[in-house]
């Protein structure tokens, strides 16, 4: 009994060392030896103990099993504590903030290099355009217009045009956005389903309107099990989202289309359910055309939301409060300022835009 109880530890702890990733205890000299061994790259991770985003990356991203396996078949990988062992080396790299991550090949050259923190597939993503010439930009795009149309390529691809639409090139947004809908479009309802395309909800559903979008709220119940908490985490940013449109007014929804709105949310049974009630209120408040009473129902619900909810209502009220009555646009200006000595850090850098815009010409 206590053999097989052995044997079935021993099964559970190479389970989990394959996924997620494998940072061996190696010097950098020996790392380079086995990754010649191995026909690898060398991926260094410099860290300091004091970095926020180097635990973030160590606690969420790395263990995350498709990037684990990833960077286990590509590299030989180390962690190096850039003000400790690996001081003389983060110094020969010109490592100057952290985290930095780095691949070298075994003739010691920089094949990769990039500062601070990202979402594993993200990070996947860019390691994988970088030493993979086959995945460079340009040779995604002639593949594609080639009409290749498989499944990495379409991920891998949609994945750097969005990478450069964060980088403020937003040309980039349509065509991203083409190729999910139309690889999307391409699949059959099987397909839609299965487990190599989740990404196309996981990754780039960008709000409700997506055919994916209502594709995966009406045919929920019919993904596999193992994916649905991942997935209604997904229906959950997506409703947020909604609902925050319509408190700032950016989207219209007629009386029968925001009614089937909160019952999708209630029949999703969201987790996020009581983050919602408070917006509905607020949203119905609204439509009463009257700024007076809204504001007298802000500073009556305030106290009583959290953080998240309490940003979304200062953090937008320029855009709530569409007005030239300079009364009323004093009074939400004065609703913010009464709770700047309660504010955390996060909430006073998201008010300055909107109080400069509500006094301005007060």
């Amino acid at each position: 009994m206590k053999r097989q109880i052995l044997t079935t530890c021993v099964c559970l702890f190479a389970l989990l060392s394959m996924a997620q990733t494998n940072f061996r205890q190696l010097s950098f000299e020996a790392s380079i030896e086995a990754a010649k061994k191995e026909n690898k790259l060398v991926f260094i991770d410099f860290y300091t103990d004091w970095c926020g985003p180097c635990r973030m990356m160590a606690r969420d991203v790395f263990p995350q099993k498709e990037l684990g396996e990833y960077m286990n078949e590509k590299f030989v990988n180390i962690k190096l504590n850039a003000e400790k062992e690996g001081r003389e080396l983060a110094k020969f790299f010109e490592v100057n903030a952290y985290p930095t991550f780095i691949v070298v090949d075994t003739d010691k050259k920089v094949l990769f290099k990039k500062v601070g923190g990202a979402e594993a597939n993200a990070f996947m993503s860019e390691l994988e355009r970088t030493i993979n010439p086959d995945m460079s930009p340009e040779r995604m795009k002639k593949r594609y217009e080639n009409g290749e149309r498989s499944t990495r390529l379409v991920r891998e691809y949609a994945t750097y045009l969005l990478s450069q639409v964060r980088r403020n090139n937003d040309s980039f947004q349509q065509e991203a956005t083409r190729i999910i809908h139309e690889y999307f479009e391409g699949l059959t309802d099987k397909q839609k389903l299965a487990k190599e395309n989740l990404f196309v909800y996981t990754d780039f559903l960008q709000q409700m309107s997506d055919v994916q979008g209502q594709y995966l709220v009406k045919h929920f119940d019919e993904f596999p099990v193992e994916h649905k908490e991942s997935l209604k985490s997904v229906i959950d940013n997506l409703f947020k989202l909604q609902a925050i449109n319509l408190l700032y007014g950016e989207c219209a929804m007629n009386e029968s289309e925001y009614a089937q709105f909160k019952k999708m949310v209630n029949e999703m049974g969201v987790k996020s359910n009581n983050w919602y009630n408070p917006m509905f209120q607020l949203i119905e408040c609204l439509q009463q055309k009257d700024y007076h009473i809204f504001l007298s129902l802000c500073e009556e619900i305030y106290p009583t939301l959290d953080e998240s909810q309490q940003l979304t209502i200062i953090g937008g009220m320029s855009s709530i409060i569409r007005t030239d009555d300079k009364q009323i646009k004093k009074r939400a200006s004065q609703f913010i300022r009464t709770r700047l000595p309660e504010m955390t850090l996060g909430q006073l850098m998201n008010v300055v835009y909107p109080l400069s815009v509500l006094e301005k010409d007060l």
